[in-house]
């Protein structure tokens, strides 16, 4: 019985390790970029900046962008110039974006992260 209670622990010890490791290598240039990214939009975001927001986009027409509300497809960055510029229309006063949770991963010429997002704010519906 001690030596099944010695394995579970060793291998309590050794999962635990293998799922601390990646959080502690160091970030790559890539990922430092996104994360600047990623904050340059968060600021854009709750100054409810347009202009801003697009920087963090392709300015041209090879950009293709989903979205939580219909038509859920963007193609372009006029089409996703307006559906911002819908979206903050919608709301009366400050707009309180804020993300948690970020992970970036970057290698050669793919990127990505993934986050949690909370938005809260006034809606001119109330």
């Amino acid at each position: 019985m001690r030596r099944m209670t010695r394995l579970a622990c060793a291998c309590g010890v050794l999962a635990v390790a293998f799922w601390q490791a990646p959080a502690a290598r160091a970030q790559t240039g890539d990922e430092v970029q996104i994360k600047v990214l990623e904050d340059q939009f968060t600021a854009a975001f709750n100054a409810k900046d347009v202009n801003a927001i697009m920087k963090v986009y392709v300015p041209d027409q090879s950009l293709f962008a989903f979205d939580v509300v219909p038509p859920r497809q963007y193609v372009g960055a006029t089409a996703y110039r307006k559906d911002w510029e819908n979206f903050f229309n919608g709301f009366d006063g400050p707009i309180k974006f804020e993300i948690s949770d970020l992970a970036i991963a970057a290698d050669g010429n793919l990127g990505y992260s993934h986050s949690i997002q909370h938005i809260s704010g006034m809606s001119k519906k109330g």
